[in-house]
C-alpha cells in the first residue's frame, strides 16, 4: 500500500481549512480523498453538514491532485481557485457527523494550470453529490492564467 503525502504539503491552506483528512489513492488523472466530518470542523453545524460543503472537498480534492503533480516535479505549491461549476447534483439533506466520506476527481480535459474536473462525493450508501469544477492555479506570482 502506497503512503501518500499529509494533505498540509499538497494543498496552499491552513488548519482548519484543510477539510479532508487523506489523500487514499492518485493513478493517472483520478484522485481520491476521504472526510469524515467532526465537530468542530469548518462547516458543521447541528450534529452535521449541509451537502453543499461538498463542492469544497471536491475542490480539495482537484487540489491535492494539483499539489501532488506540482511535488512529484519539484515545483512549489500555488493557489487554486474555484472558476465555476456545473451540474452539481446533491443527494442527500444532510451529511451527520462521523459519515465517512470518499471524495473523487477525475481529470476531464485541460492541463494543471487550467481545466475541468468531474467530481463525487460518496458516502456507505451511495452517492451524496456530483459536479463538474473549472478551476485555475495561479501562477507563481499569484495572478490567474489568461
Amino acid at each position: 500500500m502506497k503512503i501518500w503525502p499529509p494533505l498540509g504539503d499538497l494543498l496552499p491552506h491552513e488548519m482548519p481549512m484543510i477539510l479532508l483528512d487523506e489523500v487514499v489513492d492518485c493513478n493517472g488523472d483520478h484522485m481520491t480523498c476521504q472526510v469524515t466530518p467532526r465537530s468542530g470542523m469548518p462547516f458543521v453545524e447541528a450534529g452535521g453538514v449541509h451537502p453543499v460543503v461538498a463542492i469544497e472537498y471536491m475542490a480539495q480534492c482537484i487540489g491535492a491532485w494539483v499539489g501532488l503533480r506540482a511535488q512529484e516535479r519539484g515545483e512549489p505549491i500555488r493557489l487554486g481557485f474555484l472558476l465555476g461549476c456545473r451540474e452539481m447534483q446533491l443527494h442527500r439533506r444532510w451529511l451527520p457527523l462521523g459519515t465517512r466520506l470518499t471524495v473523487q476527481s477525475k481529470r476531464a480535459w485541460g492541463d494543471d494550470d487550467l481545466g475541468s474536473f468531474e467530481c463525487q462525493v460518496d458516502d456507505e450508501q451511495g452517492c451524496v453529490a456530483t459536479a463538474l469544477l473549472s478551476v485555475a492555479r495561479a501562477h507563481a506570482d499569484g495572478s490567474l492564467p489568461g
